[in-house]
């Protein structure tokens, strides 16, 4: 029994470590980070988000997308793992990575795993439409196959 027990902490430890202490594999809101960094005299405020594989979708990724304003504005840059050599559409969609809703803000597609996009809105007006999710797609002709998702 004792060795059971060993066994389970061991493997929830692990687990742990490689999601970063998420746990889910849909990507999840506690995968935000806040940050404050000083750039240039001004001071500025981003988000740190997880993208972790989505279950069942084949590639899978994982990466981070961060959020930060400037001049107000959010700028949201993608880094995931490459594993596809043509453009990935991203989107800011409605809902979460269980129930992803309509595309509200679309990104620059990824090219090598990177993306670096401009949103005409604000941190804050960005927080209040809550819930949204970043997906990022296998490909334009496979949009419906997402290979990396993180709520915001």
């Amino acid at each position: 029994m004792i060795m059971w027990v060993i066994i389970a902490l061991i493997i929830g430890g692990i687990a742990y470590y490689v999601y970063g202490g998420q746990g889910n594999k849909y990507g999840s809101s506690g995968g935000v980070k806040e940050t404050t960094t000083k750039e240039a005299g001004t001071a500025t405020t981003g988000t740190e988000i997880v993208l972790a594989p989505v279950a069942g979708h084949t590639p899978s990724q994982n990466g981070t997308a961060n959020l930060e304003e400037k001049d107000g504005k959010v700028v949201v840059t993608l880094n995931v793992a490459p594993v596809l050599d043509g453009p990935q559409p991203a989107h800011i969609h409605m809902g979460d990575c269980l129930a992803t809703g309509d595309v509200v803000y679309p990104l620059t597609s990824l090219v090598e795993g990177k993306s670096i996009s401009t949103l005409d809105v604000s941190m804050e007006a960005l927080k209040a439409q809550l819930p949204l999710v970043i997906n990022v797609h296998k490909s334009a002709d496979e949009a419906s196959v997402y290979t990396a998702c993180g709520s915001l």
